[in-house]
């Protein structure tokens, strides 16, 4: 179960949050299960190295994909483990 916190950086809006820019640019790590957001994760880190002015877009791209799967399982434990690197 997902608590309330973990809803923090999963509203429709939270697109801005630092947590996301900082995933893309490997300020953390985290194993992530939800096997779509490693694979978007690892082409955006790509993309942030080679167009690091995009980092605004490329969060909103890794956050929208979350957002639209957010009733997944291993999205919701992802997104506990995201939150907890707030």
């Amino acid at each position: 179960m997902i608590n309330s916190e973990v809803g923090t950086i999963m509203n429709e809006t939270d697109s801005v949050h630092p947590v996301w820019k900082k995933l893309i640019k490997k300020e953390f790590s985290i194993s992530l299960s939800f096997l779509a957001g490693k694979l978007l994760l690892g082409k955006l880190q790509v993309q942030y190295g080679t167009e690091p002015k995009n980092l605004v877009h490329l969060a909103r791209k890794m956050h929208d994909l979350y957002y639209l799967n957010k009733d997944l399982p291993s999205v919701k434990k992802d997104i506990e483990l995201i939150n907890r690197e707030r």
